[in-house]
C-alpha cells in the first residue's frame, strides 16, 4: 500500500472512530467506501512508532504553548517547560 492510500485510509478511520457517536459505523464505512472489517481491524492494532511519536510532539508543542500563554520570558529560558514536562507525560532531557 502506497504512503498516500495508507494516509487516507488511516484519516478516513480516524473520521469514522471520531464520528461514531453520532453515525453508526457500518453506515459511515459503506458512505465513505470503506470495509467494516478493515477498520475493526486497524482499531486492534497498536499505534506506529511514527504515530506515537508524533502525538508524543504534539503533547510537546501543547505544553509550549501553555508555556508561552504564562510568561513568555520564562520560556525563553525553557525552565518552566522542562517542569511541566514530566507532569504531561513527555520524557525530554536538557
Amino acid at each position: 500500500m502506497s504512503t498516500k492510500l495508507a494516509g487516507r485510509v488511516r484519516t478516513t478511520y480516524e473520521f469514522i472512530t471520531a464520528n461514531r457517536k453520532q453515525h453508526p459505523v457500518q453506515e459511515t464505512c459503506r458512505v465513505l467506501g470503506v470495509a467494516p472489517s478493515g477498520y475493526y481491524d486497524w482499531l486492534k492494532q497498536p499505534l506506529s512508532k511514527r504515530a506515537q511519536e508524533d502525538a508524543r510532539l504534539l503533547k510537546l508543542g501543547q505544553v509550549h504553548s501553555a508555556g508561552r500563554r504564562n510568561s513568555l520570558r520564562q520560556c525563553s529560558r525553557g525552565g518552566l517547560i522542562l517542569q511541566r514536562l514530566p507532569r504531561s507525560g513527555v520524557e525530554a532531557s536538557r
